[in-house]
């Protein structure tokens, strides 16, 4: 009866201990699992960041896709554009290109005491409001191009000498580099006469 009871006691207590035993695994596989996903999901976020798909940094990145393609200098008609005004006191001068969608631009005023000097940013900023304005094509006469580069800058029409050199961008379907010929580039010069007369 020993052995009997012995045997009995020895099976109740291997149940009782398989039964804690599952209990224990059941906990540790939720622990495991909770402890899984999070490092799952902390997983997913270091791939996201190894291959720079931060959420932030691709809405970013979109949103300067669109504004470079939204961007002012794409609607001109034209890919270089100089201008230069002698006066007695000084010269103003502008130079703009597109250089392939990533556009360069100084501007330089020595007519006053202070010299004032962009370039970068600073002077694309300032061209924004002018260059569109003028609306120039390769149609417009010399006059007409002089006459809308007065207006677009304010320039005070007492120059000495005025230069203004425009490249168009090419409307012809086929070419390759995007610009006109060399024969279709804008060089307007004018002399003001209203000095000599006086």
């Amino acid at each position: 009866m020993k052995k009997f009871g012995l045997s009995i006691a020895t099976v109740a207590l291997t149940f009782t201990m398989a039964a804690c035993g599952d209990a224990e695994e059941q906990q540790d596989d939720t622990a495991t699992d909770e402890n899984g996903e999070v490092e799952q999901h902390e997983e997913d976020e270091d791939d996201d960041d190894e291959l720079g798909l931060d959420d932030d940094e691709a809405t970013d990145d979109a949103d300067m896709a669109d504004e470079a393609s939204d961007a002012w200098y794409e609607d001109l008609n034209f890919i270089d554009f100089q201008l230069d005004a002698q006066y007695e006191e000084g010269d103003y001068s502008v130079e703009y290109n597109y250089n392939e969608g990533t556009p360069e631009a100084t501007i330089e005023d020595n007519r006053h005491e202070e010299e004032l000097t962009m370039e970068g940013d600073e002077a694309l900023n300032e061209l924004e409001q002018n260059l569109p304005e003028m609306d120039l094509t390769a149609e417009m006469s010399e006059d007409e191009i002089r006459d809308a580069a007065v207006e677009a800058f304010q320039l005070d029409e007492t120059y000495e000498e005025l230069n203004v050199t425009v490249q168009f961008k090419d409307d012809v379907p086929g070419e390759d580099d995007g610009l006109m010929d060399d024969e279709d580039e804008m060089d307007v010069e004018d002399e003001n006469d209203e000095e000599d007369d006086q």
